[in-house]
């Protein structure tokens, strides 16, 4: 790369550094505060912040000192993966805060260990951004599920991975359902499934479902389109899902 390249990328505004970064581990995004004084505290802007990286050990203490240069008053989205077996849950509810603050749209929590992180635990939930959430090896219970449905309630997107706990039935009767958009359910360990809408959706996966129960109140006031083949073909297709 010339210098006249170089040159080029220096003169780029701000904004644009920060999008073309938001595409990297954030890690990477680090290393470009040594290239000169202007790259330095590019960085701290990024509106995405990764720290799943494989080829590195991810801490806590690492997190914390980049969380805590972070400049940004607005951020998209956060992926926190720590490597660590244990991690103090005062650490993952201040990152989990750090997130809420600056009106995070997309969060994604991963840890390991064999004691896995007893997610929303004792206190009350209300994160009023998040529109898409994915959970990994926490540990939860029905009360979470709960806790999620009614504290986000512009949420569009929850996924639970290799979870722990008691969360046999599922219960989505919470689920806000203002929104018109299609909802499809993914739930392919689920044993009970407990569904109350006002909104199209579909069964994706519910292969393990055993027992199930809908409420399905659609309300056509405005949006014609929901007639009764609709809705008859709609509820057909989630009987034909049902298989135990």
């Amino acid at each position: 790369m010339g210098s006249s390249s170089i040159d080029f990328i220096n003169y780029m505004p701000d904004e644009i550094l920060h999008h073309i970064l938001s595409f990297h581990p954030i890690d990477l995004a680090i290393r470009t505060s040594v290239l000169s004084r202007r790259w330095r505290h590019v960085w701290c802007k990024t509106p995405c912040i990764d720290f799943a990286n494989v080829f590195l050990t991810v801490t806590a203490r690492k997190i914390n000192q980049t969380l805590s240069s972070y400049r940004a008053p607005k951020i998209m989205s956060v992926n926190l993966h720590t490597t660590e077996y244990y991690v103090c849950a005062s650490d993952i509810e201040s990152w989990v805060e750090f997130a809420m603050f600056r009106n995070v749209e997309k969060l994604s929590m991963t840890f390991r260990g064999p004691h896995a992180y007893r997610f929303l635990d004792g206190f009350y939930l209300s994160w009023k951004s998040p529109r898409k959430l994915t959970l990994s090896s926490c540990y939860l219970h029905d009360e979470s599920i709960a806790k999620i449905l009614s504290g986000c309630p512009i949420l569009e997107t929850l996924r639970l991975l290799w979870f722990r706990g008691l969360l046999e039935p599922l219960d989505l009767s919470r689920s806000p359902t203002e929104d018109r958009r299609l909802i499809e359910i993914v739930a392919p360990h689920i044993h009970n499934l407990i569904l109350s809408t006002k909104a199209p959706c579909t069964l994706v996966d519910v292969s393990s479902s055993s027992k199930a129960n809908f409420d399905i109140d659609i309300i056509n006031d405005h949006d014609f389109s929901l007639n009764a083949a609709f809705i008859q073909i709609m509820v057909l297709k989630m009987l034909a899902k049902l298989q135990n």
